[in-house]
């Protein structure tokens, strides 16, 4: 099994007030285990898009979450 640790970027798109803003974290670190199969699929997929590992499974949760609103 493999650790992946994935940085999120917080939504500050104007809707905290910027002394708010000042105190929220920009970034949070989520961590998880995948089989050794897994993370070679995902970073052979992260590659063909030229993306780094975790840009790319960052991407599929974003979208993931999006769509199940």
């Amino acid at each position: 099994m493999y650790n992946l640790a994935l940085t999120r970027l917080t939504a500050s798109e104007g809707i905290a007030s910027s002394q708010d803003q000042a105190k929220m974290k920009k970034t949070e670190t989520l961590s998880f285990k995948v089989t050794p199969e897994l993370k070679t699929k995902l970073e052979a997929l992260a590659k063909k898009e030229n993306r780094s590992l975790s840009n790319f499974v960052q991407m599929i949760l974003t979208t993931t979450a999006e769509k199940r609103k």
